[in-house]
């Protein structure tokens, strides 16, 4: 099953290589309680890659980089904020399987966890994990980037 999905990926790379090298995609760390929420994407499921990664996405045209990171918390976890809790945390280029994209990051730092009900057509798992827990886990290079952009605030 694993060779089906990886070469599922490498047919399906020249699209995704032209739609994230294009792209403009938000992310974001979300801290409540001393964790950190971390995802899954469904479309790594179907490609095999297990890696937690970080809530958010492309950012449209015209949209500012917050206002894209409160619609897609919002798509993929039903978590309704104001733009205004967003702390930016930096941009870079992250690259993942051959494909760059600008992300600009920022952090959502929450009272209290809350229930988190993530939608099947976008997440496939959502779940929270302390920081010596993360270092532990298979995380995709967003996650990285965004705890070292973190640590030098």
């Amino acid at each position: 099953m694993k060779r089906v999905k990886r070469l599922f990926f490498w047919l399906c790379w020249p699209g995704l290589y032209v739609y994230f090298r294009s792209g403009h995609r938000s992310r974001v760390l979300i801290t409540a309680e001393g964790k950190t929420l971390l995802v899954k994407g469904l479309w790594g499921r179907l490609f095999g890659d297990e890696a937690w990664g970080l809530p958010g996405g492309g950012i449209r045209r015209g949209e500012s980089a917050a206002s894209g990171a409160v619609r897609e918390l919002f798509e993929e976890l039903q978590l309704r904020i104001d733009p205004s809790q967003l702390v930016p945390l930096g941009s870079a280029r992250v690259a993942e399987h051959g494909i760059a994209y600008k992300a600009e990051f920022f952090v959502l730092t929450l009272t209290a966890m809350p229930d988190i009900a993530y939608l099947s057509q976008e997440l496939h798992a959502a779940e929270w994990f302390s920081d010596p827990e993360i270092q532990k886990t298979q995380v995709k290079p967003e996650v990285a980037q965004a705890l070292l952009f973190r640590a030098h605030r």
